[in-house]
């Protein structure tokens, strides 16, 4: 997964599209991902709010279990309805909103 995908796809997946330019310009790519520290999260990246930390390890983990399948991924990105998406891991911040609109 390039470094492209990773600030342009993915990234904006998780709601982090904020931090897309400076991952970009830093060509962190899939296989770095698991590998930036805290300090350099922080420092680097300029990701110094800990629940977005929070929200990229988690988007992390998901990377790891779906073996990092960029078709899964993107598949997820889709416009698919709450509804229809019955793995809650597949889904993206926009079907988190989708869903707590729905349930009131």
């Amino acid at each position: 997964m390039s470094h492209e995908w990773i600030s342009d796809y993915w990234l904006p997946s998780l709601g982090l599209h904020h931090y897309s330019e400076i991952f970009r310009m830093c060509l962190v790519d899939a296989r770095m991902l698991e590998h930036l520290t805290k300090r350099e999260l922080r420092t680097m990246l300029k990701m110094v709010d800990a629940s977005h930390r929070n929200s990229l390890q988690y988007g992390i983990s998901v990377l790891k279990k779906l073996d990092y399948n960029r078709s899964s991924l993107e598949y997820r990105g889709s416009n698919i309805s709450v509804e229809s998406l019955k793995d809650v891991m597949l889904w993206t911040s926009s079907h988190v909103i989708a869903w707590v609109d729905l349930i009131g």
